[in-house]
């Protein structure tokens, strides 16, 4: 709470808080009996007070319901959500495992017992595993989920690192996870399933696919049920435009390609969609890549392509190349060759010891870049995340430059 959906043109605010307002409406529709919050429920650059007035509401509106909320604190929220359980006096919300240390909490509905287990942050970082001072102990307990916020398999991470195997061999039905934004479930025919629900509400481009919360129902067999709820949805798009034959088709194709994503997006996801966000590349062969790339200049705002959804193109990138006769540049070496045989390795994911040695040097230059700028917590992921796709489009305008030069 406290950030909302960036990205967007000509719409209302998308806000987590709101989307905590239709996920208290929908525990109640659904009749459910605890609500479970796995972590980061508040940004930390906003705090206490932009969040207590609705948290506060939220909690009144389940418990009148005789709906519980159980939750862990993050590593965004761990002096804040301990302030603002104290600050929020109803009996039916529950912050388990301050000052972590695992905590327990019983709940009974109909003769059915609920146990979760849960551990909270109490700083910023933590660098050792919460499962190493998991309570081993008997259950007796009908259903049983643990509640943990923690970067899995993140070894060496300062986010409270976890490994899948130490999770698996746990005696509980689940384990709900928070720290990563993307919604993952893990399940397997034997032991407990490992679910990261997400961030309910899509608050930037890093958090792709649809988002919302998960049903759980009691029976130890069931797996999460997805549940679609936030107002955005941010996806990445790769259109190959190879097989336009002239320029002027490229502008059609994509626009056509976006469109039927965006209906895609939608039909997965709820009546309550207002936007989707599309970050496209746009890759292949053309006669004149120039061309291409100037008629696509200034196409980020499409604005709405669906009834009653926004669709925007955030990013559009052109990594296109020029129909080239790529046996004989394999075997040549001027610059055009070069440039385009260091695309090859890079597209093949297997480098040379040369171009190995300088895209090591490019990467430790990046990252010193990053790590000037306190705001990058993760500048070794972000390095590795956004390069790749750097250097195609840099290698990629190069070649067709050369190219160019070359014609004339």
């Amino acid at each position: 709470m406290g950030r909302g959906s960036s990205k967007l043109r000509e719409l209302p605010p998308q806000t987590a808080i709101a989307c905590w307002r239709e996920i208290v409406i929908k525990a109640i529709e659904l009749d459910v009996q605890v609500v479970l919050l796995s972590g980061d429920v508040v940004d930390r650059q906003n705090r206490f007070y932009e969040s207590h007035a609705p948290l506060e509401q939220g909690v009144r509106d389940l418990a009148s319901n005789g709906i519980s909320t159980v939750a862990v604190a993050g590593n965004h929220d761990f002096d804040v959500l301990r302030n603002l359980h104290q600050a929020i006096e109803v009996e039916q919300f529950h912050l388990l495992g301050t000052g972590e240390r695992w905590e327990s909490l019983e709940l009974t509905h109909q003769g059915e017992t609920l146990r979760l287990d849960g551990w909270s942050f109490s700083s910023p970082y933590v660098q050792t595993s919460p499962l190493a001072t998991y309570p081993e102990q008997g259950d007796d307990a009908d259903y049983h989920i643990g509640l943990v916020h923690g970067d899995l398999e993140g070894v060496g991470s300062r986010y409270a690192p976890l490994a899948l195997k130490d999770l698996q061999e746990k005696n509980v039905d689940g384990w709900l996870l928070g720290h990563i934004h993307k919604p993952h479930l893990i399940s397997q025919s034997k032991g407990p399933w490992v679910l990261y629900p997400g961030s309910p509400q899509a608050l930037d481009p890093g958090e792709p696919g649809i988002h919302g919360c998960w049903i759980i129902e009691s029976e130890s067999d069931d797996q999460p049920e997805f549940l679609p709820l936030s107002t955005v949805c941010y996806e990445s798009l790769v259109v190959d435009i190879s097989e336009c034959e002239e320029a002027a088709d490229v502008l059609g194709f994509v626009f056509a390609k976006a469109k039927t994503t965006a209906m895609d997006i939608k039909t997965q996801s709820h009546a309550g969609l207002q936007a989707v966000a599309l970050r496209i590349e746009i890759i292949g062969e053309c006669s004149d890549p120039a061309s291409v790339r100037e008629m696509l200049n200034g196409y980020e705002e499409w604005g709405p392509l669906l009834d009653e959804t926004s669709v925007w193109i955030d990013k559009l990138q052109v990594t296109i190349l020029p129909r080239l006769e790529k046996s004989e540049l394999r075997q040549q070496t001027t610059a055009l060759a070069r440039a385009f045989q260091l695309l090859e390795e890079l597209d093949s994911d297997n480098l040379s010891r040369d171009s190995e040695k300088l895209y090591s040097e490019l990467a430790r230059k990046c990252r010193q870049q990053c790590n000037k700028y306190r705001g990058i917590d993760h500048a070794e992921d972000f390095v590795d995340r956004i390069l790749p796709s750097l250097v195609r489009l840099q290698l990629s305008r190069i070649v067709s430059d050369l190219r160019r030069q070359r014609d004339e």
